[in-house]
């Protein structure tokens, strides 16, 4: 195969195109997927798709491709290329209107606590219409926009009932976290936790002690 030949010559990238933008995103994915599972010292290289969109499925095709497995993907800015064009950069990022993985994500603190109560007050439809699935049923993010509801919500999730002065205690630990990181994750969560109650139990021995 001349894929496995390239590699052996000393190839580190397999530049795959749909040069003419006529593939079907079930055969230009099945492509990808056949290229690794047949190609010599495939597992040793990056496969890249380079997808023009001159039947509009550039974008749908070039997805498809990094489904399959290809690593790299080669796109413009506003999809300037040959004819049509090729595959948009905007088009596969996250923020993509209704199906970038950013889409049905919520990190502000008034977003989150109107998720949490009803779901229509910020999403015009369900991630679920067009097949989406998220990691959690309100779509929340936690970073430094968040608030107090989101935090309580995503503690009870991992059995922490913390409420009251415990959560307004938690929360500016929490936000200083959030500062210094972008998403947290729940291990983070977690160890904010352990440290909060290390401290509040420290607290509590050295005014026992002091009293004593």
């Amino acid at each position: 195969m001349i894929l496995g030949e390239a590699i052996q010559a000393g190839a580190t990238t397999l530049a795959i195109p749909d040069t003419v933008g006529y593939s079907l995103p079930r055969e230009f994915g099945q492509l990808i997927a056949d290229i690794k599972t047949n190609t010599p010292g495939v597992e040793n290289v990056i496969i890249s798709t380079h997808c023009h969109n001159d039947l509009g499925l550039a974008t749908a095709n070039t997805l498809e491709g990094a489904s399959a497995g290809a690593r790299q993907l080669e796109v413009t800015i506003n999809g300037i290329g040959e004819r049509a064009g090729n595959a948009s950069l905007e088009e596969v990022q996250p923020h993509k209107a209704i199906v970038g993985a950013n889409a049905f994500s919520h990190q502000s603190g008034i977003h989150q606590d109107g998720m949490l109560k009803n779901k229509t007050t910020y999403e015009i439809m369900s991630p679920e219409d067009i097949g989406l699935l998220r990691s959690n049923e309100a779509g929340i993010t936690l970073g430094k926009l968040s608030g107090r509801h989101a935090l309580k919500v995503e503690l009870i999730k991992l059995g922490y009932a913390f409420d009251g002065k415990e959560l307004d205690d938690l929360l500016p630990r929490f936000k200083s976290m959030a500062e210094r990181k972008k998403v947290i994750t729940k291990d983070d969560l977690i160890a904010l936790v352990s440290n909060e109650v290390f401290e509040q139990a420290l607290v509590s021995n050295v005014r026992f002690s002091s009293q004593n």
